[in-house]
């Protein structure tokens, strides 16, 4: 989207003779990361974590070497736009994502949570500065501007406020933290120190007394999240003990979750999609060595002395940095390409000749293409397939099934219902040993009870009858839960 809004530069640059170099100059930093892109994808020719990293690193590269402006207004409105679906969602009570409530989320506290703690520096970033002054800045455009002065101004005001009041109804600690961060710099970059104290004091001890009291009384969900956490850690350094130089492998972290789990000595949980907390989830997966140069990358960002117009993108950069410390930003597209977009405007180089970047940006621009055309082809293949196998299975033909699923299997090794419905057909044509084998897998992603009474009576029909008591005690076990 806010690409759509940005305003064209490549013709203006043009129309200016300015002479494009043909040599793409990257940083240390970038080219580490691409070269990180690189081994995910040689690794296990892994497409989807392969685009993953390349496409919101490609958006980088775009808004990095560009001189679009306009986003400031645009986020401002998003903000607005998504707070008022939010709280709409908590008023009456929609919950199409089968979502706990009270949370207000969009799938899970975290994603909605982080996504606001990056965007509203922003909106408070037009509020800390003095209203007259951002008037005449930031006067809106194309007709939305009164005589003599802006409504960025109020826009910004109810984006703000709809915009907390949506975050702090999302419960989700980590975003709080990330936002807490993220208010702070942009208070040292806007106010003067002796003001910081007096703005900072009032609202600790009154988010504190809103939190403990409203927020966190009763709420069994976030009592545990804590010890979650802790079991989470637990078993993502066993990861690391026994593969710290090259890591498991990008996506592989839910699926080598439970035997680690068990060497940990923890008690039964869910295997978690993601270690909740980013730098840990990338060296389990990735290893030391390769999470090092992507911490690398994020230091070049974090470093880089920036224009006081800069600072909602490094205070919204912040906001995603502390919220990964106990959540999972940087694993989820809602906020990775926050990150990226951020991190183009934080890195661009005023002094660069305005049309040296205009090979970089095209190249970025294709490369975006390139990369959603090829995944959304396999993406496509995929799910053709699957489709296909339910058919199969609806027609009483499970042989056909279990083919067409296994030519789905290898594009989305990750999704956990793939792996069930393979063992569905494989039980239904009669290969047992099939049948278990995808379980196993299937089970290895997504701990749940039906894959456990699948197990259960699949083990029964191979006449192992001591494991098949096992999963059906585990049946049974989750289901009194």
């Amino acid at each position: 989207l806010p690409l759509l809004i940005f305003k064209r530069g490549d013709r203006h640059l043009a129309a200016l003779g300015a002479s494009p170099q043909a040599f793409f100059a990257f940083s240390v930093a970038e080219a580490g990361f691409l070269i990180v892109t690189a081994t995910i994808f040689i690794e296990g020719l892994n497409f989807f974590h392969f685009f993953r990293f390349l496409a919101p690193f490609c958006l980088y590269l775009y808004v990095s070497r560009g001189k679009e402006d306009g986003f400031t207004q645009t986020a401002i409105r998003l903000t607005g736009l998504i707070a008022l679906l939010a709280l709409a969602q908590q008023i009456t009570r929609y919950n199409p994502f089968d979502a706990t409530i009270p949370y207000v989320t969009f799938g899970n506290p975290m994603y909605l949570g982080a996504w606001l703690a990056a965007i509203l520096p922003f909106s408070a970033d037009i509020l800390l500065g003095r209203r007259g002054d951002n008037r005449r800045r930031f006067a809106p455009v194309g007709g939305l501007s009164a005589p003599g002065g802006g409504l960025l101004f109020y826009e910004a005001f109810f984006a703000f406020s709809a915009g907390l009041a949506a975050l702090l109804l999302t419960r989700s600690q980590s975003a709080y933290m990330g936002f807490a961060a993220a208010m702070v710099y942009l208070l040292f970059k806007r106010r003067p120190r002796a003001r910081i104290a007096v703005i900072l004091t009032p609202a600790v001890i009154l988010s504190a007394f809103l939190y403990f009291s409203f927020f966190k009384s009763g709420d069994i969900a976030l009592s545990d999240s804590f010890k979650a956490r802790v079991n989470y850690y637990r078993t993502s350094l066993e990861m690391v003990k026994d593969n710290p130089l090259t890591g498991l492998g990008a996506g592989n972290y839910r699926g080598n979750y439970a035997p680690f789990r068990l060497k940990a000595d923890l008690p039964y949980h869910m295997s978690p999609q993601w270690a909740h907390c980013d730098i840990l989830h990338f060296v389990c997966e990735l290893g030391i060595f390769r999470a090092l140069i992507l911490l690398l990358f994020l230091i070049s960002i974090m470093m880089k002395k920036i224009p006081p117009v800069s600072a909602p993108y490094k205070a919204g950069v912040t906001a995603l940095v502390f919220t990964s410390f106990s959540a999972f930003p940087f694993q989820r597209i809602s906020t990775i390409y926050l990150f990226f977009i951020f991190a183009g405007f934080i890195m661009r180089e005023e002094a660069a000749g305005e049309g040296e970047h205009i090979p970089v940006k095209k190249a970025a621009a294709v490369m975006i293409g390139i990369s959603a055309f090829i995944y959304a082809l396999l993406f496509g293949y995929a799910q053709i397939n699957w489709k296909a196998g339910e058919k199969f299975l609806e027609r009483g033909q499970p042989r056909e099934a279990a083919a067409a699923f296994e030519n789905a299997a290898p594009l989305i090794p990750s999704d956990y219902r793939i792996w069930l419905d393979i063992g569905r057909a494989k039980y239904r044509a009669g290969d047992i040993g099939g049948s278990l084998s995808a379980y196993r897998r299937c089970l290895s992603l997504y701990y749940d009870r039906d894959i456990c009474y699948n197990l259960a009576i699949a083990f029964k029909a191979g006449g192992n009858k001591v494991m098949a008591e096992k999963f059906m005690k585990d049946f049974e076990r989750l289901k009194a839960q």
